[in-house]
């Protein structure tokens, strides 16, 4: 009973490990938010819109475009905000500002 217990939770860390943002691509905020375990992601998009003197808010927040560094949080940084909105461009594709 204790060997199944084990792997079960080993293979629950190991889910809650892989929300973290893929190295490499830009998402939209909306979608770090959506695959992220609680608010991980809120803090590291919070501080550089802040930097940049965009307002801190949910449209800020979700429609605007981050490059994912990586390591083990997930690390974030704010590309620019999308006045128009932010597209999710699919699976293991960049994400994109809507075009005016």
């Amino acid at each position: 009973m204790v060997k199944i217990t084990t792997v079960v939770l080993s293979a629950l860390a190991t889910l809650a490990a892989a929300r973290n943002c893929t190295p490499g691509l830009d998402y939209c905020g909306k979608t770090l938010r959506a695959i992220a375990t609680g608010s991980n992601y809120d803090a590291q998009m919070k501080a550089p819109l802040r930097e940049r003197g965009i307002p801190v808010n949910e449209g800020s927040m979700n429609d605007s475009l981050f490059y994912c560094v990586g390591g083990s949080n997930g690390d974030v940084r704010v590309l620019l905000h999308c006045p128009k909105g932010c597209l999710d461009g699919g699976k293991k594709r960049n994400n994109f500002c809507r075009l005016p």
